[in-house]
């Protein structure tokens, strides 16, 4: 198995495991917040792109990929625009930590991440204006 596989799953773990709860003290709610993040990605990979999980590597997190992730959440999962927003955050926040753990294998990942713009939602009208 080549080095790079080893190192997403590996700096995954190692986030959630140890990052997330102990370094950013992080609460158990955010951490699965995040985790679910990552669930629905690793679905993806496998549903969508068909590589497993202990075969995803860096480089196979390119922008386009992402982007098809993102749309993959709001046309099949039905999620709504702050929810891939969240989604977007916790990659962007992982792709940010795997980067300093080593720049040459997350480089790829990090700068697609950071190229995925956050989306609008629509903005509901707030009824104590007009109830009178």
């Amino acid at each position: 198995m080549s080095r790079r596989k080893i190192e997403f799953m590996s700096l995954l773990e190692d986030y959630f495991e140890t990052y997330l709860p102990y370094s950013r003290g992080l609460s158990p709610n955010t951490i699965e917040s995040y985790k679910q993040s990552f669930m629905l990605l690793l679905r993806f990979m496998h549903e969508v792109k068909g590589i497993e999980a202990d075969d995803i590597m860096f480089s196979n997190l390119d922008y386009d990929t992402l982007l098809e992730f993102f749309n993959w959440l709001e046309t099949e999962r039905h999620c709504k625009s702050v929810t891939r927003n969240q989604r977007l955050s916790a990659l962007s926040a992982f792709s940010e930590y795997a980067q300093n753990r080593d720049f040459g294998a997350a480089s790829v990942f990090r700068s697609s991440i950071i190229k995925i713009p956050i989306k609008r939602g629509s903005k509901k009208a707030r009824d104590f204006f007009f109830k009178g």
